[in-house]
């Protein structure tokens, strides 16, 4: 099995400075190093989700990704731009985010690597700044997976496993200072469902981000 990223995947000077051209550009990486092998059928396929939902998340970050049959392998291609490069959803000073996963790992029970069946999971997020500088934050998270170390089909079963069906409300406030300095208080609200018990692990948390 093919690295899943090599050096020739990744450029640390991206110059583009809009989604279309930031994916074409990591997509040609792709083509060039033979882990695509349409390009173009490659990008309409990586178009038609992002079109389904935007895959910006928080800290910056844009994760085009796509299933399709022109991949030859497992891969991933890095881009990093100084300028920045928009992925998520906009109207005025609204941004909205989400995240929808559904996935499986086998793990690996003598490296100690758990196995993962991710029935589904995701989140949503809303971010208001009703100034330059303040801003409040909502988010909604679920997940539902069943976890587990060791063979879970052998007759004696896993050495450990657990089942998880929660879900998570997030609201907060954020202070910008400037680009490289900002702020974070946020309250979590946890619960399960599924009749899994309920179990008290309310969170409030700050954070104070420096970016270089």
């Amino acid at each position: 099995m093919s690295e899943l990223i090599t050096t020739d995947l990744v450029d640390l000077d991206l110059k583009a400075t809009e989604r279309g051209e930031a994916t074409a550009h990591l997509a040609g990486l792709l083509a060039a190093a033979g882990r695509v092998t349409d390009l173009e059928g490659f990008l309409a396929d990586v178009r038609a989700r992002e079109a389904q939902m935007p895959t910006g998340i928080e800290g910056g970050i844009g994760i085009p990704h796509a299933r399709s049959r022109f991949v030859a392998a497992p891969t991933l291609g890095f881009g990093r731009s100084t300028a920045g490069v928009d992925f998520g959803a906009h109207w005025k000073t609204l941004d909205f985010k989400a995240q929808v996963l559904k996935g499986a790992a086998p793990g690996n029970a003598a490296d100690d690597a758990y196995g993962l069946q991710l029935h589904r999971g995701g989140y949503a997020e809303l971010d208001w700044m009703a100034t330059p500088m303040f801003g409040f934050l909502g988010r909604g998270e679920l997940r539902d997976a069943f976890v587990w170390l060791g063979d879970s089909t052998a007759d004696t079963g896993a050495n450990r496993a657990y089942l998880t069906k929660s879900w998570r409300g997030v609201g907060g406030v954020r202070m910008v200072f400037n680009e490289r300095v900002i702020f974070k208080a946020e309250y979590l609200h946890n619960g399960e469902y599924g009749g899994i018990p309920q179990i008290k692990n309310d969170m409030f948390t700050t954070s104070l981000l420096l970016i270089n």
